[in-house]
């Protein structure tokens, strides 16, 4: 049996319009949703076929960064499965993702290719911060362009999303919280943020040097702890006061995991504000890090090509 396969323009640009004919039109065929396959046939191909279709389609999105179609669709994504795990409750709700996906594409080929990264960025900017990640060992640890920060909205929003999916997956596994696992997840969380800080910039003198200079607290570097210090008393103080308000151990649960990355991902200082303003040294791993000086052999060459290449101008 002969398979069709789309004619896809290799010079079609990656960041929208050519991954979604591709996810569209190659991604048709696959039969992921199994479970669907005992009702009708044409509501187990439709949902199928808008199954396999969509994920492909959101990435293109994400791609392409309409933001305002692609979180919507993560939001709304869980509900073909959720409340109701029926078929043709999910074949609506897989139309809805389809048109929104349909209207964004439309959107972004409206103004294609004036609305890709190419077009958009400013050059001089794009210029130095190409410039500043090539300054090399020791520099590379102290540059200073400006990376792309979080706001608080988009904190609020990301927190939200991964709850609601929590809470999505939870009931499709059908299995209670364990309340442990919130002192575990905010101590792993917590965990993160200062290897993500402290790993490469350490404090700027010792335990000891600490003790003996009387300097228990450097407040420039110190500050970097208050944010580990919330999130973990979110993960143990606060499920015992929704306790005691008598709130459900499943929305004990998910409002906890909600404050904890709402924490984790908007407590200051930024990153990039801690590479400016923080009073640290680079420890002594990244010493390690040092490209290893070029070999006699290797220097040898370098001054043959460069005599050959003087003597030929």
């Amino acid at each position: 049996m002969a398979v069709l396969k789309p004619v896809v323009n290799k010079e079609a640009s990656t960041t929208g319009p050519g991954t979604s004919y591709m996810g569209r039109f190659g991604h048709t065929g696959c039969i992921d949703a199994s479970c669907l396959l005992q009702h009708t046939a044409f509501g187990s191909c439709t949902g199928c076929w808008l199954f396999n279709c969509l994920p492909c389609n959101d990435f293109s999105h994400i791609r392409s960064g309409t933001d305002c179609f692609h979180c919507p669709l993560f939001f709304l994504a869980p509900f073909v499965i959720y409340p109701f795990a029926s078929l043709y409750v999910s074949i609506l709700v897989l139309i809805l993702l389809y048109f929104l996906c349909y209207a964004g594409f439309r959107g972004f080929l409206r103004d294609f290719p004036w609305n890709t990264r190419y077009w958009k960025i400013d050059a001089v900017e794009e210029f130095r911060k190409q410039s500043l990640r090539q300054l090399g060992w020791p520099f590379k640890f102290l540059k200073t362009y400006d990376d792309t920060r979080m706001s608080f909205f988009e904190a609020i929003l990301l927190s939200l999303l991964l709850t609601w999916w929590l809470h999505v997956i939870r009931w499709i596994i059908s299995e209670p919280y364990h309340p442990g696992l919130l002192s575990l997840l905010a101590f792993l969380v917590a965990f993160l943020r200062i290897v993500v800080y402290g790993c490469i910039y350490r404090p700027p003198i010792s335990l000891m040097g600490r003790i003996f200079t009387g300097r228990l607290i450097i407040p420039r570097y110190d500050k970097i702890f208050i944010a580990p210090i919330c999130i973990l008393l979110a993960g143990i103080l606060l499920p015992l006061v929704l306790d005691r308000y008598g709130l459900m151990t499943v929305w004990n649960f998910e409002i906890c995991f909600f404050f904890i990355l709402l924490l984790a991902f908007s407590l200051p200082p930024r990153l990039n504000e801690w590479r400016l303003t923080g009073a640290y040294r680079t420890g002594g791993h990244v010493q390690s890090l040092r490209p290893k000086p070029p070999s006699p052999q290797d220097e040898k060459l370098a001054e043959f090509f460069s005599a050959k290449i003087k003597s030929v101008k």
